[in-house]
C-alpha cells in the first residue's frame, strides 16, 4: 500500500495495519477538524497542518486528487494547490 497525506483521527496505529510506503500522514483530534458535528471533516483554513502535506510533485497523476467530496452526495472539481494539506492519497502498490 502507498498511503500519503492522510489524517488519522482517533485511536489506532495506521501504519501497523499494512505494509508499504507511508509518508506525510498525521494523527489528529476531532477538535482539529473544521466542524465534524456538521460532517465537515476538512482542516480549518488556519490549521498549521495545512503546511505539512507531503510533496506530490513526483507522484503519478492518478494519485493526485482531481475532485473533492461534497455533502450530501457527490464531488466538485479540485485544482492542485501549491501545497497539499494532509488528506488522503492512497493506492495499492504494484
Amino acid at each position: 500500500m502507498r498511503a500519503i497525506n492522510n489524517l488519522t483521527v482517533g485511536l489506532g496505529a495506521f501504519t501497523l495495519a499494512a505494509s508499504g510506503e507511508f509518508h506525510g500522514n498525521y494523527p489528529a483530534l476531532c477538535l482539529m477538524l473544521a466542524d465534524p458535528q456538521a460532517l465537515d471533516f476538512g482542516l480549518p483554513q488556519q490549521s498549521p497542518l495545512r503546511w505539512f502535506g507531503a510533496d506530490t510533485a513526483n507522484l503519478p497523476d492518478n494519485l493526485k486528487p482531481a475532485a473533492k467530496f461534497t455533502l450530501p452526495i457527490g464531488t466538485r472539481p479540485l485544482a492542485s494547490p501549491a501545497n497539499w494539506a494532509p488528506g488522503a492519497l492512497q493506492t495499492k502498490l504494484p
